[in-house]
């Protein structure tokens, strides 16, 4: 009648980018197709390419969870509710250009509390309603018209549907309808003063139905 379940998850990755840009392909010159001379079209070699000023990237993201979920029966055989709780923690290193020395690295790092609400209710054996809600955060790497970082990007997600398994699991299906709503959404509003790029929170929604796709044997 009662379950529950605790665990801990952690991740480490790293995303490096390389930049190059390449030699002009005599693009000094211009031709037209009845005065094209080929010849003088000719693609550099490895060697000829330039480095650019910035070679490339570098951002590292360490993210750890710590969760605890409870599932209880409400009604014998018919109605189930869970309930999860996460704590969520998400670090990141910002390295925009790696060949600068001393390293300039933009760290972000924020914690949320985050959620999952559930209830199952089993019409038959083989027919079920359910619906939930669940919350996500990404911390923001934008910034505002003063360099300062948006707020995280918060999400939260309602879902409900209903779920078919008949012939003994042999054909079954999904049909949901969803809506996620999305705040602190970074929109580029243009440059400041100084000529960076700086950005402002916004919204985001989306509502619409789901047919996951179903299956037989």
């Amino acid at each position: 009648e009662n379950q529950s379940n605790f665990g801990y998850s952690y991740a480490d990755e790293i995303n490096n980018s390389r930049f190059w840009s390449s030699s002009t392909f005599n693009a000094s010159n211009t031709y037209t197709l009845s005065t094209m001379d080929w010849s003088k079209l000719v693609l550099p070699a490895y060697g000829d390419y330039t480095a650019p000023a910035n070679p490339g990237s570098r951002v590292q993201t360490y993210r750890g969870n710590i969760y605890y979920q409870h599932t209880t029966e409400l009604w014998k055989d018919r109605l189930t509710a869970v309930a999860g709780w996460t704590s969520s923690s998400i670090t990141q290193y910002n390295e925009s250009n790696i060949a600068t020395t001393p390293r300039q690295v933009d760290r972000i790092a924020k914690t949320e509390t985050l959620h999952r609400y559930g209830l199952v209710f089993k019409v038959t054996k083989e027919i079920a309603l359910y619906a939930m809600e669940s919350t996500t955060f990404t911390p923001a790497s934008a910034k505002d018209i003063n360099q300062k970082l948006l707020p995280s990007q918060s999400g939260k997600g309602q879902e409900v549907g209903v779920k078919i398994s008949l012939f003994g699991g042999k054909i079954s299906g999904t049909f949901s309808v969803f809506d996620i709503a999305l705040t602190n959404v970074a929109v580029n509003v243009g440059a400041n003063s100084s000529g960076a790029s700086y950005f402002e929170p916004g919204t985001s929604t989306s509502r619409r139905p789901s047919f996951p796709a179903g299956r037989s044997s």
